[in-house]
């Protein structure tokens, strides 16, 4: 655990582009210092959260690995002059109702929560009204 945290630290993770200041660099080494606490803190813990945390940070560092690759690969071909174009028809379209799918997608999810709230709250009115009836 302890080389996967210094391989993971050392080089995965994303170094600074400016110009460092001193208070800048002395937190960025000490940042380093404390990744590599983490490995002798977890030397007494249950094997299962050790296995857990490593499982965790190879995953992230597979992960993280793809996705810098993908964007690289993105650079070079538009700096090539190639352009990509991916669309995905969406449900609406697939099923044949444009307009519906149109109307969700320009209220904005607060919008669309406050319409179901309202909606539940109506039917919950006309239950209660159909038991004063009765």
């Amino acid at each position: 655990m302890a080389v996967a945290t210094y391989i993971n630290q050392k080089y995965f993770m994303p170094k600074p582009t400016a110009a460092l200041t001193p208070e800048q660099a002395q937190t960025q080494k000490m940042t380093q210092g404390m990744s590599m606490f983490f490995p002798l803190m977890f030397y007494s813990f249950p094997s299962g959260l050790n296995l857990y945390y490593l499982t965790s940070m190879t995953i992230g560092v597979i992960e993280s690995k793809i996705v810098r690759d993908h964007i690289k690969a993105r650079e070079e071909a538009e700096k090539a002059g190639k352009v990509f174009v991916e669309t995905r028809a969406t449900r609406g379209k697939r099923l044949g109702n444009d307009s519906a799918q149109e109307e969700i997608q320009s209220k904005g999810l607060f919008a669309r929560l406050m319409d179901r709230m309202q909606n539940w709250v109506e039917e919950i009115r006309k239950d209660q009204g159909k038991g004063r009836k009765n």
